[in-house]
């Protein structure tokens, strides 16, 4: 099973290792404006928006069934079925 391994960095305050927190999709790569992804119900979709602030990657993505574009949501609750490029 793929475990992600976390960077980690000295805190300057205190001098304890931290690690930063990262959010790719439920299968562990980082979300790209275009990849094709599902969510947890299997339905397919086009990532329109991929923003990662600090590490916590959000996408919004247009169904291909029609409905309404998702809203800004954690890249967590998808997984990448495919990726051109």
């Amino acid at each position: 099973m793929y475990a992600p391994v976390f960077p980690r960095f000295p805190s300057p305050k205190c001098g304890v290792v931290i690690s930063e927190a990262i959010m790719p999709y439920a299968t562990g790569e980082v979300p790209l404006v275009g990849d094709y992804v599902k969510n947890r119900f299997e339905q397919p979709g086009t990532v329109l928006v991929a923003i990662t602030p600090g590490g916590n990657d959000l996408v919004s993505v247009r169904w291909d069934d029609g409905g309404s574009d998702s809203p800004i949501t954690p890249a967590a609750e998808f997984s990448l079925i495919a990726r051109h490029g």
